[in-house]
Order: C-alpha cells, then sequence, then structure tokens
C-alpha cells in the first residue's frame, strides 16, 4: 500500500503573492477613506475632522483587538487566520461600499474593518517566519510591507481613474474583489516550516519583555509621525493648488517609491545588512525632515517631501516587523499582535491629531508629524545603544 504523499512546500512566488495581497485588503479600507476624502466628504459633508475620526476608528478597534488575535493566530496556525481574516477584510469593503449613508454609518463601517486588519496583519507575520526560505526573508517581509504604500498607491489611482469617472463607492467594490483573488493566492495548507539562520537571529539577550516594550514605543512615535502621509496627501495637495488628478498621482508616485524602499531594505538584510534598530533610527530622522518639507505648503515642497517621507519616513516598518518577529521567533504572531499595538495607536492618534490641527494651519500639522517622527528616532537610537544583558 502506498504511503499518504508529502504536503508539498508552498513556493516563493506564492507566498510573496498571497502575504502581499491580503496584507494589502486588510489595510485597504482604511487608506482609501484617505484617498477618496475629497469626493467622500462632499458627498457627506465632512472636513478633516471627519476624517481623523474615521481613520481612527479603524485603528482603535484594531488596537484593541491586536494582541488577541495574534495569540490567537500562533494557536490556529496561519492557514485558518488569514482566510477569517481576509474574508472579513472583503466582507467589510463590500459593505463600506454598499451601506454608507453618513459620516456615523462610515465611521461605524471602517471600524469594523479594523477587526478583520487586526488578524491578518500578525498572521501573515506569521505565515512569513515560518514559510519563506532563509535566504529571502528580508526580501518576502519587505514585499509584505509594502501592502500600505500598494493601498496609497491604489487609493490615489483610483481618484481619477474611477473614483472621478463613476463614483468612489466602486473603488470599495473592485477591492473588494482584488481580496477574493488575495485568498484564492494563498497555498491550501502549510509546510514543515523554515528555520531561522545566523542573518536573521538577534543578538544575545535581545528577546525580553523590555525590549518589545521599547518597540512598541518605537512603533507608536514612528507610526503618529508617518501616518498623516497616506490620509492628507491629496487633500494637503489640492489646498496648495494641485488639482485633484494630479494629487492622485502624487499619492500614487510616493507609493511606489515607498514599496521600492522597503523591498530594497529587506533584500539588503538578506545580503548582510545588519537587522536592528541602527538603520530603522536613521530612516526615521531623514523622514521627519521630509514631513518638515511639506509644511512650506508649495507644490514643489509637496513633491518633494511627499516623496522623500515615503522612501524613509515610512521605509522601515518592513526591517522593524522582520526584527521583531526574529527577536520573538517562538511566537511571531502574538509579538508582532504586540507592537501592532503602538503601530495602531499611532496610526489612530496621528491622523486624529492631524486632522483638528490642520483645522487650524495645515503647515502646522505637517510639523506636529514631523516631530513625532522625529521622537520616534531618537527612541530607535536609546533602544540601539542601551546595554541588553545576556540571558541567565
Amino acid at each position: 500500500m502506498k504511503g499518504a504523499r508529502p504536503r508539498p512546500e508552498a513556493s516563493s512566488g506564492r507566498i510573496v503573492a498571497g502575504s502581499l495581497s491580503l496584507a494589502t485588503t486588510g489595510i485597504l479600507p482604511v487608506f482609501l477613506v484617505g484617498a477618496l476624502a475629497v469626493q467622500m466628504s462632499r458627498e457627506f459633508g465632512y472636513g478633516s475632522r471627519g476624517i481623523g475620526v474615521t481613520i481612527a476608528g479603524f485603528y482603535l478597534v484594531s488596537t484593541v483587538c491586536s494582541l488577541a488575535l495574534g495569540r490567537l493566530a500562533d494557536r490556529i496556525g496561519w492557514r485558518w487566520a488569514l482566510r477569517a481574516g481576509g474574508w472579513g477584510s472583503v466582507l467589510a469593503l463590500m459593505t463600506i461600499g454598499i451601506f454608507s449613508r453618513s459620516l456615523a454609518s462610515v465611521v461605524f463601517l471602517v471600524g469594523a474593518a479594523g477587526f478583520a486588519n487586526a488578524l491578518l496583519q500578525p498572521s501573515v507575520n506569521l505565515f512569513l517566519i515560518r514559510e519563506s526560505a532563509p535566504d529571502i526573508r528580508g526580501l518576502v517581509f519587505g514585499l509584505k510591507q509594502a501592502a500600505i504604500p500598494l493601498s496609497t498607491l491604489v487609493g490615489g489611482l483610483s481618484v481619477p481613474a474611477i473614483a472621478l469617472t463613476v463614483g468612489w463607492r466602486w473603488v470599495f467594490f473592485l477591492a473588494a474583489a482584488f481580496g477574493i483573488v488575495a485568498i484564492a493566492l494563498l497555498p491550501e495548507a502549510p509546510s514543515r516550516g523554515q528555520p531561522l539562520d545566523s542573518r536573521h537571529r538577534a543578538r544575545p539577550g535581545s528577546r525580553s519583555r523590555s525590549s518589545l516594550g521599547s518597540l512598541v514605543v518605537v512603533a507608536m512615535f514612528g507610526q503618529i509621525g508617518a501616518s498623516a502621509l497616506a490620509s492628507f496627501v491629496v487633500v494637503s495637495a489640492v489646498v496648495v493648488g494641485m488639482q485633484e488628478g494630479h494629487a492622485g498621482y502624487l499619492l500614487a508616485g510616493a507609493s511606489v517609491a515607498g514599496i521600492a524602499s522597503r523591498v530594497a531594505l529587506g533584500r539588503l538584510v538578506d545580503r548582510g545588512l545588519r537587522l536592528d534598530l541602527f538603520p530603522i533610527a536613521m530612516l526615521m530622522l531623514v523622514g521627519s525632515f521630509g514631513l518638515a518639507l511639506i509644511a512650506v505648503q508649495s507644490i514643489w515642497a509637496a513633491v518633494v517631501g511627499t516623496v522623500l517621507s515615503f522612501v524613509t519616513g515610512w521605509g522601515w516598518p518592513g526591517l522593524f516587523n522582520l526584527l521583531v518577529a526574529t527577536w520573538f521567533e517562538d511566537a511571531p504572531a502574538s509579538a508582532t499582535g504586540a507592537t501592532q499595538i503602538g503601530v495602531y495607536l499611532g496610526n489612530g492618534v496621528g491622523p486624529l491629531l492631524f486632522g483638528f490641527v490642520a483645522a487650524v494651519s495645515i503647515s502646522a500639522a505637517w510639523l506636529v508629524s514631523a516631530a513625532f517622527l522625529f521622537l520616534a528616532s531618537v527612541f530607535s537610537f536609546g533602544a540601539h545603544l542601551r546595554p541588553r544583558k545576556e540571558p541567565g
């Protein structure tokens, strides 16, 4: 009698395609709200504060659920966790397109999408650390973190291509269809898993609760600074005189630059770049100057500052998530679920704070964002330089 056939291991291409697509699907609802802010606010009659409240609601739900859902993903495995989160995001996108009738309904439906996202993000990290080959782990984490600039790319292109032609609701319907395709790209079953190698292991003594707490703080301040990029770049560019369609193209072009940056940085880790907080701190520092440049409030400053901020100030998350997943490789979904609390708090507080400050002065709002990203770089340098105890 013939023995049972072994389960086939997932190909690198399918790992990349499935993880990138599902991570994008999870975050799309909130970034589409930012990219389509002009059209949606025109229909429902809300301004920058309404945008900030909507985005904050998404991240508030994600924050509350992230740690528990990360632990759940570690228990049930990536196969079930990714499918559950993927279908949840698809349903959320469909309901936003169908049932949004007021600011209150938009806030509620986008907030509900945050639950599915809170399950998807740590589940994708678990999937990558378990299934990707060691020699491409930095690359695949960089590609996975390209989900956010990919979401802003989709959002930016959707303004002139769809929102200004057939209406903003169709953008959400097409995003839901994208999510269905993303679920279909997932491998059917897990392989035996891939070990970590020396290139991706942390220094002795790094893996501790105090280290995890420091990473949560870094993530929070970094995201408070960078989160306004996707949500307010289009609105800010229109304010300084750029046409709506051109502002959408600016967001799309900067998103492409951000994608390239995250992928390139991940590949550098595979080629020998030290996986530590120092390069993350440098990226945040340069990015803070890019955000300050946008505050100049001219078209040229909007273009240069936006691209620089996407490349550096928003180029660090791939390295950051790989760092967390490898420092805490025994429970990567739980660890990244914990640091995602900082990410979600930053993503919730950032747009909300930006929206309220921008109601008074949009230049001041960009300077506040720059200050928070600068603080994140300071905390990163401090955590990098702090002596670590050897494990006893």
